[in-house]
């Protein structure tokens, strides 16, 4: 989609980091169209980052660049890179795909069921 970066995009080895900073820039400009935030993957990336939502759009807001939401991160005292690695391209194919014990496939991360994982 134009304007959000790839889902293979990385931030310094964070995984998922530049298209979540994109997504929540988006949500709160009300320019997200048919993509969701937090989706399955955001909470993914954000649990594994330690952060919820809100404080991570808080951080992304008061900051102006990438570089700088990085920062903030850290300073907050987020996993490291290697920690908090994983294939986003890999979940979001499950999250399509249905794969059990990923998601089913309301839960990819765009149209109109998006957001919803299995239980």
């Amino acid at each position: 989609m134009s304007g959000f970066r790839p889902m293979d995009a990385e931030l310094e080895g964070y995984s998922w980091l530049p298209r979540m900073i994109d997504k929540s820039r988006a949500a709160r400009a009300g320019t997200l169209n048919d993509l969701v935030h937090p989706c399955p993957i955001d909470g993914l990336c954000l649990e594994r980052l330690g952060l919820d939502v809100e404080e991570f759009g808080d951080v992304v807001a008061a900051n102006p660049d990438d570089a700088s939401v990085l920062a903030a991160l850290r300073a907050r005292g987020i996993a490291s890179a290697q920690e908090a690695w994983f294939d986003a391209e890999e979940i979001e194919r499950g999250l399509r795909g249905g794969r059990a014990g990923v998601a089913d496939p309301a839960g990819a991360e765009e149209g109109p069921r998006a957001g919803r994982v299995s239980p």
